[in-house]
Protein backbone atom coordinates (compact mmCIF):
# COMPACT_ATOMS: atom_id res chain seq x y z
CA UNK A 1 0.00 0.00 0.00
CA UNK A 2 1.16 3.52 -0.64
CA UNK A 3 0.43 6.83 1.10
CA UNK A 4 -2.17 9.17 -0.34
CA UNK A 5 -1.54 12.44 -2.09
CA UNK A 6 0.80 14.94 -0.42
CA UNK A 7 2.00 12.21 1.93
CA UNK A 8 -1.34 11.93 3.70
CA UNK A 9 -2.28 8.48 5.02
CA UNK A 10 -4.42 6.24 2.87
CA UNK A 11 -6.46 5.37 5.96
CA UNK A 12 -6.55 6.41 9.60
CA UNK A 13 -7.20 3.36 11.77
CA UNK A 14 -8.44 3.60 15.35
CA UNK A 15 -7.17 0.53 17.20
CA UNK A 16 -9.06 -0.09 20.43
CA UNK A 17 -6.92 -2.73 22.13
CA UNK A 18 -5.23 -3.12 25.52
CA UNK A 19 -3.27 -6.38 25.24
CA UNK A 20 0.43 -5.40 25.02
CA UNK A 21 1.64 -8.26 22.82
CA UNK A 22 -1.23 -8.09 20.34
CA UNK A 23 -1.04 -4.29 20.35
CA UNK A 24 2.67 -4.39 19.58
CA UNK A 25 2.08 -6.86 16.76
CA UNK A 26 -0.60 -4.72 15.17
CA UNK A 27 1.58 -1.62 15.52
CA UNK A 28 4.38 -3.41 13.67
CA UNK A 29 2.02 -4.77 11.01
CA UNK A 30 -0.23 -1.78 10.36
CA UNK A 31 1.98 1.10 11.46
CA UNK A 32 4.98 0.50 9.19
CA UNK A 33 6.22 3.70 7.50
CA UNK A 34 5.30 3.87 3.83
CA UNK A 35 2.35 1.50 4.06
CA UNK A 36 -0.14 4.36 3.93
CA UNK A 37 -1.85 3.79 7.29
CA UNK A 38 -1.92 5.99 10.38
CA UNK A 39 -2.58 3.99 13.53
CA UNK A 40 -4.31 5.74 16.43
CA UNK A 41 -4.37 3.63 19.60
CA UNK A 42 -6.91 3.66 22.42
CA UNK A 43 -6.21 1.25 25.27
CA UNK A 44 -9.57 1.80 26.97
CA UNK A 45 -13.19 2.43 26.08
CA UNK A 46 -13.05 5.91 27.60
CA UNK A 47 -10.04 6.87 25.47
CA UNK A 48 -11.71 5.47 22.36
CA UNK A 49 -14.82 7.60 22.89
CA UNK A 50 -12.67 10.69 23.45
CA UNK A 51 -10.65 10.09 20.28
CA UNK A 52 -13.80 9.58 18.21
CA UNK A 53 -15.20 12.84 19.58
CA UNK A 54 -12.04 14.81 18.80
CA UNK A 55 -10.98 13.39 15.45
CA UNK A 56 -13.03 13.60 12.29
CA UNK A 57 -10.50 11.87 10.04
CA UNK A 58 -10.93 8.28 11.26
CA UNK A 59 -11.63 5.81 8.45
CA UNK A 60 -12.12 2.58 10.39
CA UNK A 61 -12.06 1.26 13.96
CA UNK A 62 -10.71 -2.10 15.13
CA UNK A 63 -12.37 -3.04 18.40
CA UNK A 64 -11.14 -5.66 20.87
CA UNK A 65 -14.18 -7.07 22.64
CA UNK A 66 -12.15 -7.84 25.78
CA UNK A 67 -11.46 -4.36 27.15
CA UNK A 68 -11.34 -4.16 30.97
CA UNK A 69 -13.45 -1.00 31.35
CA UNK A 70 -16.43 -1.88 29.16
CA UNK A 71 -18.44 -4.70 27.65
CA UNK A 72 -17.18 -4.96 24.08
CA UNK A 73 -20.66 -5.27 22.60
CA UNK A 74 -21.90 -2.27 24.58
CA UNK A 75 -18.93 -0.25 23.34
CA UNK A 76 -19.63 -1.37 19.78
CA UNK A 77 -23.22 -0.18 20.09
CA UNK A 78 -22.01 3.09 21.61
CA UNK A 79 -19.56 3.74 18.79
CA UNK A 80 -22.23 3.01 16.18
CA UNK A 81 -24.44 5.60 17.88
CA UNK A 82 -21.62 8.12 18.39
CA UNK A 83 -20.19 7.82 14.87
CA UNK A 84 -22.66 6.04 12.54
CA UNK A 85 -20.44 6.55 9.48
CA UNK A 86 -17.36 4.98 11.09
CA UNK A 87 -17.10 1.29 10.15
CA UNK A 88 -16.16 -0.93 13.08
CA UNK A 89 -14.40 -4.28 12.72
CA UNK A 90 -14.38 -6.52 15.77
CA UNK A 91 -11.17 -8.20 16.94
CA UNK A 92 -11.75 -11.21 19.15
CA UNK A 93 -10.23 -14.43 20.34
CA UNK A 94 -13.73 -15.95 20.25
CA UNK A 95 -14.83 -18.10 17.32
CA UNK A 96 -18.29 -18.58 18.83
CA UNK A 97 -21.10 -18.34 16.31
CA UNK A 98 -23.23 -16.48 18.85
CA UNK A 99 -20.51 -13.86 19.34
CA UNK A 100 -20.09 -13.44 15.58
CA UNK A 101 -23.83 -13.06 15.07
CA UNK A 102 -24.14 -10.65 18.00
CA UNK A 103 -21.31 -8.49 16.63
CA UNK A 104 -23.00 -8.14 13.25
CA UNK A 105 -26.42 -7.56 14.78
CA UNK A 106 -24.86 -4.77 16.86
CA UNK A 107 -23.52 -3.08 13.75
CA UNK A 108 -20.04 -4.47 13.08
CA UNK A 109 -18.84 -4.37 9.50
CA UNK A 110 -16.39 -7.20 10.05
CA UNK A 111 -15.30 -9.85 12.55
CA UNK A 112 -11.65 -10.90 12.71
CA UNK A 113 -10.45 -13.61 15.06
CA UNK A 114 -7.05 -13.03 16.63
CA UNK A 115 -5.57 -16.14 15.02
CA UNK A 116 -6.22 -14.70 11.54
CA UNK A 117 -3.16 -14.50 9.27
CA UNK A 118 -1.84 -10.93 8.82
CA UNK A 119 -2.42 -10.97 5.05
CA UNK A 120 -6.05 -12.06 5.52
CA UNK A 121 -6.52 -9.39 8.18
CA UNK A 122 -5.20 -6.74 5.81
CA UNK A 123 -7.52 -7.97 3.05
CA UNK A 124 -10.44 -7.79 5.49
CA UNK A 125 -9.60 -4.18 6.38
CA UNK A 126 -9.25 -3.26 2.72
CA UNK A 127 -12.63 -4.81 1.98
CA UNK A 128 -14.35 -2.83 4.73
CA UNK A 129 -12.52 0.37 3.74
CA UNK A 130 -13.82 -0.19 0.21
CA UNK A 131 -17.39 -0.32 1.53
CA UNK A 132 -17.79 -4.07 1.96
CA UNK A 133 -18.39 -6.38 4.91
CA UNK A 134 -15.90 -9.01 6.09
CA UNK A 135 -17.49 -12.20 7.35
CA UNK A 136 -15.09 -14.78 8.88
CA UNK A 137 -14.79 -18.35 7.58
CA UNK A 138 -16.54 -19.60 10.72
CA UNK A 139 -19.80 -18.38 9.19
CA UNK A 140 -19.60 -21.14 6.61
CA UNK A 141 -19.91 -23.78 9.33
CA UNK A 142 -23.05 -22.29 10.88
CA UNK A 143 -26.29 -24.15 10.52
CA UNK A 144 -29.10 -22.83 8.28
CA UNK A 145 -31.02 -20.08 10.01
CA UNK A 146 -28.06 -18.96 12.13
CA UNK A 147 -26.84 -16.33 9.69
CA UNK A 148 -29.75 -13.91 9.88
CA UNK A 149 -28.56 -10.34 9.39
CA UNK A 150 -25.18 -11.36 7.92
CA UNK A 151 -26.13 -12.62 4.49
CA UNK A 152 -23.31 -10.68 2.82
CA UNK A 153 -21.20 -13.83 2.55
CA UNK A 154 -23.78 -15.73 0.51
CA UNK A 155 -24.60 -12.61 -1.52
CA UNK A 156 -20.94 -12.23 -2.45
CA UNK A 157 -20.72 -15.91 -3.34
CA UNK A 158 -23.65 -15.42 -5.70
CA UNK A 159 -22.04 -12.38 -7.30
CA UNK A 160 -18.74 -14.20 -7.77
CA UNK A 161 -20.65 -17.01 -9.44
CA UNK A 162 -22.06 -14.57 -12.01
CA UNK A 163 -18.61 -13.67 -13.34
CA UNK A 164 -17.75 -15.07 -16.75
CA UNK A 165 -14.72 -17.31 -17.15
CA UNK A 166 -12.70 -14.41 -18.60
CA UNK A 167 -13.84 -12.07 -15.81
CA UNK A 168 -12.75 -14.65 -13.23
CA UNK A 169 -9.37 -14.78 -14.92
CA UNK A 170 -9.12 -10.99 -14.78
CA UNK A 171 -10.16 -11.02 -11.10
CA UNK A 172 -7.36 -13.44 -10.24
CA UNK A 173 -4.88 -11.09 -11.90
CA UNK A 174 -6.36 -8.16 -9.97
CA UNK A 175 -5.73 -10.16 -6.81
CA UNK A 176 -2.13 -10.54 -7.99
CA UNK A 177 -1.97 -6.72 -8.25
CA UNK A 178 -1.32 -6.73 -11.99
CA UNK A 179 -1.84 -3.52 -13.96
CA UNK A 180 -4.22 -3.34 -16.93
CA UNK A 181 -1.20 -3.42 -19.22
CA UNK A 182 0.12 -6.60 -17.58
CA UNK A 183 -3.34 -8.20 -17.64
CA UNK A 184 -3.66 -7.41 -21.35
CA UNK A 185 -0.35 -9.13 -22.02
CA UNK A 186 -1.27 -12.10 -19.82
CA UNK A 187 -4.63 -12.85 -21.43
CA UNK A 188 -3.78 -11.64 -24.94
CA UNK A 189 -6.13 -8.71 -25.51
CA UNK A 190 -6.03 -4.91 -25.66
CA UNK A 191 -5.88 -2.66 -22.60
CA UNK A 192 -9.23 -1.20 -23.65
CA UNK A 193 -10.78 -4.68 -23.47
CA UNK A 194 -9.19 -5.25 -20.07
CA UNK A 195 -10.71 -1.99 -18.85
CA UNK A 196 -14.13 -3.22 -19.95
CA UNK A 197 -13.60 -6.52 -18.09
CA UNK A 198 -12.40 -4.76 -14.92
CA UNK A 199 -15.39 -2.41 -14.97
CA UNK A 200 -17.73 -5.39 -15.36
CA UNK A 201 -16.04 -7.24 -12.48
CA UNK A 202 -16.39 -4.26 -10.13
CA UNK A 203 -20.04 -3.74 -11.10
CA UNK A 204 -20.93 -7.42 -10.70
CA UNK A 205 -19.22 -7.68 -7.30
CA UNK A 206 -20.70 -4.39 -6.11
CA UNK A 207 -17.36 -2.89 -5.05
CA UNK A 208 -16.05 0.59 -5.91
CA UNK A 209 -12.47 -0.24 -6.84
CA UNK A 210 -9.81 -2.91 -7.47
CA UNK A 211 -8.79 -3.00 -3.79
CA UNK A 212 -12.33 -3.95 -2.81
CA UNK A 213 -12.50 -6.60 -5.55
CA UNK A 214 -9.20 -8.17 -4.48
CA UNK A 215 -10.17 -8.15 -0.81
CA UNK A 216 -13.55 -9.74 -1.53
CA UNK A 217 -11.89 -12.38 -3.73
CA UNK A 218 -9.36 -13.30 -1.04
CA UNK A 219 -12.13 -13.56 1.55
CA UNK A 220 -13.77 -16.20 -0.62
CA UNK A 221 -10.61 -18.16 -1.33
CA UNK A 222 -9.74 -16.74 -4.74
CA UNK A 223 -6.03 -16.40 -5.30
CA UNK A 224 -4.05 -15.58 -8.42
CA UNK A 225 -3.65 -19.29 -9.11
CA UNK A 226 -7.37 -20.06 -8.80
CA UNK A 227 -10.00 -20.86 -6.23
CA UNK A 228 -9.14 -23.06 -3.27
Amino acid sequence: MTPGQNGSPQAVILLIEDHPLFLDGLRRFLGKPGDGYELVVAESAATAKEIISNRGDLNIALLDLGLPDACGFDLLAGIRQQAPALPVVVLSGSTSGSDIRRAFHTGARGYITKDTRPDIMLSALQLVLAGGTYVPPQLVTMQPGQTAGIDEFSVAESRLGRLTERQQEVLKLIVAERSNKDIATEIGCSQATVKVHVTAVLKTLGVPNRIGAAALARQHGIEETGRV
